[in-house]
């Protein structure tokens, strides 16, 4: 759920970080995000994420 009140707070980039820094800490070798607009993918990009071509990832369940 979006908030109009919390977008562009930094609080999104601040949550994102936090997470992606605990997951290596415990031994991740790989963040994958899933951007579904185009404000998600400004966020990640500002964080150093970039768009690999042809790497998806499905999970059936």
């Amino acid at each position: 759920m979006r908030l109009a009140h919390a977008r562009r707070s930094g609080r999104g980039a601040a949550v994102t970080s936090w997470l992606i820094a605990r997951g290596f800490e415990r031994g991740a070798t790989l963040a994958h995000l899933d951007p579904d607009d185009d404000a998600a993918v400004r966020l990640y990009a500002r964080l150093g994420f970039v768009e690999v071509p042809g790497f998806n990832v499905f999970v059936n369940q």
